[in-house]
């Protein structure tokens, strides 16, 4: 229940902050790691193809939110070992992928949601 109380504020504070909006996209999402707790044999790695070019604001603002997500998910959630974030960018188009060696999530947990626990 910490956990979760933790990684609510975290997020909340992440909304708040403008610095995820000013700073590199690249640089912005490898600090997730130093923001969550993370295992300390976790070995993370930021893959960038192509030249980085600026994005929109409002763009490279979700890109940081769906990436932070992601990323905490698998810190926090998988148990994984190695966890890599690649960006591309090309001259039109702009990608990111996430890889782990973490556990995927339950099928029957996908098929029909989690009972929800809280008292």
């Amino acid at each position: 229940m910490n956990q979760g109380i933790e990684e609510g504020r975290n997020t909340i504070q992440g909304l708040r902050s403008s610095e995820s909006l000013t700073l590199d996209l690249v640089l912005a999402l490898s600090r997730v790691q130093q923001e969550v707790p993370v295992q300390p044999d976790t070995d993370f790695r930021v893959i960038v193809s192509g030249r980085q070019q600026p994005l929109q604001a409002s763009i490279r603002h979700e890109f940081c939110r769906i990436g932070r997500e992601a990323l905490v998910n698998a810190f926090c959630h998988s148990r994984a070992k190695r966890v890599e974030l690649e960006l591309e960018y090309s001259a039109m188009t702009y990608s990111c992928g996430f890889r782990d060696n973490g556990c995927e999530i339950d099928p029957q947990v996908l098929h029909a949601g989690r009972e929800d626990t809280r008292a």
